[in-house]
């Protein structure tokens, strides 16, 4: 009998312990929110169920590495415009040497006329468009002549002359004020070079590609003896010394 009675009250408690479960899920959540939250936490479940399927959850480092080697790999370069108007063809452009009379593949001829004129003729060599046309010399500036030379497709042979570095700038180029070694074009310079340079740091030969591609010439410093020898503004070269061992010059 008295176990009868004991069973009684323990059901009593454990009635009375579910009902205060019920009404305290009651006030924490409605039913609308726990339908959201059984749902949230479903489609959790399915979607890590999805990712453990397809992919993997820890991929390799060395993977992802790769994976974006071979994506810069199959990258296309890019995309250089090359103005070929500004190429330069280093076998003609040159300071050229208006002292001397006439320009290639013409002859000097001299006063054919009364008057004093000096006439540069052209030789049978010559195919441009000027063809069968006298050049009279006569005062004509270097300016001249140079328009001259773009109008008939000729030029005056090029400046043969060892170049002297050590000068602060080119010829037609001026001293910066309050700069190591600064220069910028004068208005005489007509070459394709429109910026203040730094010369600092240059070497000769890097002072010479700089030339070559400005078409801003140092000033000579001695008459080039041997134009054929190469490197001939730094003698002391590989490629000189053999030369000159070839040519009985040492």
């Amino acid at each position: 009998m008295n176990y009868f009675y004991l069973f009684i009250l323990l059901l009593f408690l454990y009635t009375e312990l579910n009902l205060c479960e019920n009404e305290k899920k009651d006030e924490l959540f409605s039913n609308s929110e726990l339908e959201n939250i059984g749902g949230s936490a479903g489609g959790i479940i399915t979607g890590s169920s999805n990712l453990s399927a397809h992919t993997n959850p820890h991929p390799s480092t060395t993977n992802v590495a790769g994976d974006i080697i071979h994506g810069l790999k199959s990258a296309s370069p890019p995309i250089v415009e090359l103005n070929e108007e500004a190429l330069i063809d280093p076998d003609i452009v040159c300071e050229r040497d208006y002292n001397i009379p006439c320009p290639e593949d013409y002859t000097y001829i001299g006063s054919v006329h009364k008057n004093d004129d000096e006439i540069c003729a052209p030789s049978p060599t010559y195919d441009g468009p000027c063809i069968g046309e006298e050049l009279n010399i006569k005062n004509m500036s270097d300016a001249r002549k140079e328009n001259w030379s773009m109008k008939c497709k000729t030029s005056w042979p090029c400046r043969k002359c060892v170049r002297d570095y050590t000068s602060f700038c080119p010829e037609k180029w001026n001293k910066v004020e309050g700069t190591i070694r600064s220069c910028k074009p004068s208005r005489d310079y007509m070459g394709p070079c429109k910026y203040q340079i730094n010369f600092s740091g240059y070497n000769i030969e890097m002072l010479s590609d700089w030339s070559l591609k400005c078409e801003a010439w140092w000033v000579c410093d001695h008459i080039d003896l041997f134009p054929d020898c190469p490197d001939s503004d730094v003698p002391i070269t590989a490629a000189a010394t053999r030369w000159r061992l070839m040519k009985n010059y040492q």
